[in-house]
């Protein structure tokens, strides 16, 4: 998601699963629409994709060398657990826009899909592709969402900005918190029995869905994000 603002010279680059509604919340309000967004639409993004992007399109000619450019990235270890939960949602609840053998994939299973080009051309799929795009971010600032509250401090001071800090998404979890101790690696379970879990508010932390294989693929996939970004999976799950 990619959104430009020529008047305020700012541009704000998220991707899905990393706190993008609270993001884009930011983004509108600094501008003055954020109430004209959501009385469009309860769900920014239809306000975001219906009506803001398409008139405010980059330019390929026009330079953007002034712009205050930030990324906001998110770890993806945990990202890649919140991709697998919201693309099998999508599958469970749009399952003619899925292939049957994907409607109920394990975590590992996913995974595995994902890296071998299978999910492609899947609904959603967007959720879980890899954040960094070496055609867009090296003037770009990076602000990590797992401290997004220091960072835009810290922007606001630099630049003498004033971006609210007071939105949330329901959407973005950057672990789910439960410290019960019955719980042990849930990375090959399948997605139909992870979500009796979820009614039950007892889905597992997002460290169970780890082992290492799991850990391994998530590297893989997401190496370009690693290295750019500098994330780490102690970084994740800290303690762990």
């Amino acid at each position: 998601m990619l959104l430009i603002c020529d008047n305020n010279k700012l541009i704000f680059q998220t991707s899905e699963k990393s706190n993008c509604t609270a993001i884009a919340k930011i983004f509108f309000h600094t501008l003055g629409l954020l109430e004209e967004a959501l009385q469009y639409h309860i769900w920014i993004h239809k306000y975001e994709q219906e009506i803001y992007i398409p008139n405010h399109l980059p330019i390929g000619s026009k330079n953007y060398s002034s712009y205050l450019k930030l990324n906001f990235v998110r770890n993806p270890f945990t990202r890649a657990v919140s991709s697998f939960l919201h693309c099998m949602k999508a599958a469970y609840n749009n399952p003619t826009l899925w292939k049957k053998q994907f409607h109920n994939l394990s975590f590992e299973e996913f995974l595995i899909f994902f890296q071998n080009g299978d999910l492609q051309n899947e609904y959603a799929i967007n959720h879980a592709n890899p954040q960094y795009n070496p055609n867009y971010y090296n003037d770009f600032q990076t602000i990590k969402i797992e401290n997004l509250e220091t960072e835009i401090q810290n922007i606001n001071k630099k630049y003498q900005k004033n971006f609210r800090m007071d939105f949330t998404s329901h959407h973005f979890h950057n672990n789910y918190v439960n410290n019960k101790s019955e719980h042990s690696f849930c990375g090959n379970i399948k997605y139909f029995d992870i979500k009796k879990l979820m009614h039950l508010s007892n889905l597992p932390p997002y460290h169970f869905f780890y082992n290492e294989r799991t850990k391994q693929l998530v590297t893989s996939i997401y190496k370009d994000d690693l290295e750019n970004f500098h994330y780490s999976f102690e970084e994740a799950f800290p303690g762990i």
